[in-house]
């Protein structure tokens, strides 16, 4: 708000500069997110424990509990995506695109594995079938998603690698501690 020179910011202004920079808003909204997809459907799990766990087939518990911790493994990742967009000093567009990428892309993923995780409690298992269809395409245009933005930043990273004065120099010199105290 110092930039814009507004003494007391509204409520929607207060939104407006958290949502412009997404690789500042990403791993806290990622956090928050974490808490749908991965401990509110835990903590449902274990209060509905004798109802679910050994009435679903086993193969059902399975799916959930690997579900579970994929999810929350992937979002740690993503988390880690974006400090590391912002590490390498993403600027303008760019910016933009690859933090809003990481967020929608992930979000779309770990959403649809949250409802494949739960399907049990809404759909028989004799109607699930065009659910599944839709989520698993759901969770697969996510993932790969992500995976091609990885790979972008990959192929930039190695591009950089082979300039003469890319950002590899002046990482050369970088001790972990300056980049902490930033």
């Amino acid at each position: 708000m110092a930039h814009a020179n507004i003494q007391k910011p509204t409520f929607g202004q207060k939104i407006g500069a958290l949502l412009r920079d997404p690789l500042k808003f990403g791993p806290t909204w990622q956090m928050l997110f974490m808490n749908f997809t991965t401990s509110g459907i835990g903590i449902f799990m274990a209060i509905k424990l004798d109802e679910i766990f050994r009435v679903w087939p086993a193969r059902e518990e399975r799916i959930e509990l690997t579900g579970h911790w994929h999810v929350l493994s992937a979002i740690i990742a993503t988390i880690i995506l974006l400090y590391f967009g912002d590490m390498n000093g993403f600027k303008g567009k760019l910016r933009q695109w690859y933090g809003w990428s990481i967020i929608i892309f992930s979000d779309i993923a770990f959403g649809a594995v949250t409802v494949f995780e739960m399907k049990r409690l809404f759909v028989t298992e004799a109607a699930q079938q065009p659910l599944v269809n839709g989520l698993m395409y759901a969770i697969d245009f996510g993932l790969g998603m992500l995976l091609v933005i990885l790979a972008a930043m990959m192929i930039y990273r190695l591009v950089d690698l082979f300039k003469n004065k890319g950002r590899w120099i002046e990482e050369l010199d970088h001790e972990l501690a300056q980049e902490v105290d930033k």
